[in-house]
């Protein structure tokens, strides 16, 4: 793929590219950080060597724009599921979804849907996947996104309760619990033996849940919960 002069082969997260990436970056230390080489940012004084830049005004809106060009966002169903697994006749489950062995999949449970992204009304396509482990068990009518460029993950033994959502790019640990009505927003990354509580929201804000840690009814999250803390309210305050 070529855009402007630039090659590249592939769109990744920022934090998972390879010297074969384009990604769009907001500060300098991203721009340092990141192993891709072209770069989709505002104009920046201190260039890195090496590395390509495409300058502009909002670069998330410019990578929707070249991403466009290059990748559709998938509407197909399939996935692949391992031995032992159930999945009831009225989920949905999108193409580029693993689901481990020994799993359940209650009705109409919807796996892979595109997230809900838009850069000043332009959709972001989706092109990422979701990788569940075994063991795991979603009730009915919760809806798992995609992940926008990389995996949302659920790991081994985590049970999702009846109308719940998980948002793009969210990566759940093993042996977690998540109670009905609860919405975790897209970019929370959840640890293991994780207990959340019916009704919980946590906000899209690359939030951080640490293993073990507890939420209580009704909670809003708005920051990082430590490992082993247990947090309850709106917003939520450790109560441990």
């Amino acid at each position: 793929m070529i855009y402007n002069g630039h090659s590249f082969k592939n769109f990744k997260p920022i934090d998972e590219a390879d010297e074969d990436s384009i990604v769009w970056a907001t500060s300098a230390q991203a721009i340092k950080d990141t192993k891709a080489k072209v770069i989709v940012c505002e104009f920046v004084h201190i260039l890195i060597p090496g590395k390509k830049y495409i300058f502009a005004e909002n670069p998330r809106l410019k990578y929707i724009e070249i991403m466009n060009k290059f990748v559709k966002e998938s509407r197909k169903e399939g996935g692949k599921q391992g031995a032992g697994t159930f999945i009831h006749p009225t989920a949905i489950i999108y193409e580029d979804v693993t689901i481990g062995e020994n799993c359940i999949i209650h009705p109409y449970v919807v796996i892979g849907s595109p997230g809900f992204g838009f850069e000043k009304g332009v959709k972001f396509p989706y092109i990422g996947g979701v990788i569940i482990g075994d063991n795991v068990e979603i009730q009915a009518m919760t809806n798992v996104d995609r992940g926008t460029l990389g995996n949302v993950l659920i790991g081994d033994n985590t049970k999702i309760d009846t109308q719940c959502h998980v948002g793009h790019n969210t990566k759940i640990g093993k042996n977690c619990i998540i109670c009905a009505k609860s919405m975790l927003g897209g970019n929370t990354i959840i640890g293991d033996n994780v207990f959340i509580a019916p009704n919980t929201v946590i906000l899209t804000r690359n939030i951080h849940i640490g293993d073990n840690a507890s939420i209580g009814t009704g909670s809003l999250i708005t920051k990082d919960v430590k490992a082993g803390d247990r947090v309850m309210g709106f917003p939520a305050k450790s109560i441990k």
